[in-house]
């Protein structure tokens, strides 16, 4: 495993970051509430402490990401690109969030708040 660069600790909130890319990039503290990411690629990232709440994934590759005590209130992974896709969430909030027709057999959570979370045609 390749080591991680500098940890990102930013506020994106309200912000477009279509088509970036991250590779291997650790962010904590970040807030990426209402934020646009439709179409970056986040590849071998990890999350600590980061809100993305109502945030928008359209197009987004989530390549092997992992989320520690992340707030992720009502967002959609529906969206998001398939290939590829695998996210391991640790102690996150994810109240209504969606994985409507979502393929997320590679991925996990682990004590997370999954209130009202649509799992509705979702490949488990």
């Amino acid at each position: 495993m390749k080591s991680k660069s500098k940890p990102i600790s930013t506020d994106y909130s309200n912000l477009r970051l279509e088509e970036s890319e991250y590779d291997n990039q650790l962010f904590l503290n970040c807030n990426f509430t209402n934020a646009r990411l439709n179409g970056v690629e986040f590849i071998d990232c990890f999350f600590e402490n980061c809100n993305f709440s109502n945030a928008s994934l359209d197009a987004a590759a989530l390549k092997n990401c992992s989320f520690k005590e992340c707030k992720m209130l009502g967002v959609s992974f529906s969206q998001t690109r398939d290939f590829g896709f695998e996210i391991h969430l640790q102690n996150c909030n994810l109240s209504f969030a969606s994985f409507d027709k979502k393929k997320i057999y590679k991925s996990s959570f682990q004590q997370c708040n999954m209130e009202g979370v649509n799992f509705t045609q979702a490949d488990l």
